[in-house]
């Protein structure tokens, strides 16, 4: 038995890009973000805006002086876009200091840029009309189905050079475990900071008894604008290293004979 990836031609389960931005975007810009995604709602399909509700305090006054006093306050909006059954395969979310765009549509790089370029550049142009890049960021969530008895899925048949820092019973299968690791290099006479998450997980399948192991990737790469240049100006250039940067360790953290399978040839 074996690791299949989640789809035919690729493992990805979804795909994140956030923004962060350098400070808390103006109330009258915020409506005008929200505006912008309005009006391509006939092109996007997408539903929205819903509020996005975080919480605040507020002083009130007790037996012995003012106390703080959690408080819900709607903070950002989101627009969503969902399968027939309410699955989600599509979201923008703004939370004041950061949007997200999330997908689980994956398919082709090309097509993705194309459709974050019709959803979002009206937005992002609206936002750095007020506030500039603090960080962008890439995460690609990858899935791998283990076909075969869950505690015979050995990580080493998968991944490479994990071994060594897992006990042999997560190593053989016997046991779940996670490996979460994270680091900062240089690039562009400034620093990246690369995230990778590892985590075997287990569910029942529908029409099946016995539980299914499978192993989430997630791989995020990130830019900061203390040492490199986020300007709007540059966002589809950064965009593209992202890409490059977390398809390079992904596919460095996988055993060459899975490359065909997952196009990383």
């Amino acid at each position: 038995m074996t690791w299949r990836p989640l789809h035919s031609q690729h493992a990805i389960e979804r795909v994140r890009l956030i923004v962060q931005f350098n400070e808390q975007v103006p109330a009258k810009v915020v409506r005008k973000m929200s505006d912008a995604l309005s009006a391509l709602r006939h092109e996007t399909r997408m539903v929205g805006p819903t509020p996005v509700q975080g919480f605040g305090f507020s002083m009130i006054q007790a037996e012995g002086g003012m106390i703080p006093q959690p408080q819900p306050v709607t903070n950002g909006w989101q627009f969503t876009r969902n399968a027939a059954n309410n699955a989600p395969l599509e979201a923008v979310v703004f939370d004041g200091m950061s949007l997200t765009y999330e997908t689980t549509e994956y398919q082709r790089w090309d097509a993705f840029k194309r459709r974050t370029k019709k959803v979002l550049d009206e937005v992002l142009q609206t936002a750095c009309q007020s506030v500039d890049f603090q960080a962008v960021s890439m995460e690609y969530i990858d899935r791998f189905m283990y076909a075969g008895n869950a505690t015979e899925a050995r990580v080493d048949d998968l991944l490479k050079d994990v071994g060594p820092m897992l006990h042999a019973n997560a190593v053989s299968g016997k046991h779940l475990w996670h490996l979460h690791r994270g680091w900062f290099e240089d690039f562009n006479n400034g620093k990246v900071l690369i995230n990778q998450n590892f985590d075997a997980q287990e569910g029942i399948v529908a029409g099946q008894k016995a539980p299914t192991r499978s192993l989430q990737v997630l791989t995020k790469a990130e830019l900061r604008a203390d040492s490199l240049d986020l300007s709007i100006e540059k966002y589809e250039e950064n965009l593209e290293t992202l890409h490059n940067l977390t398809k390079s360790y992904f596919k460095a953290a996988i055993v060459q004979t899975h490359h065909e399978s997952l196009g990383l040839q």
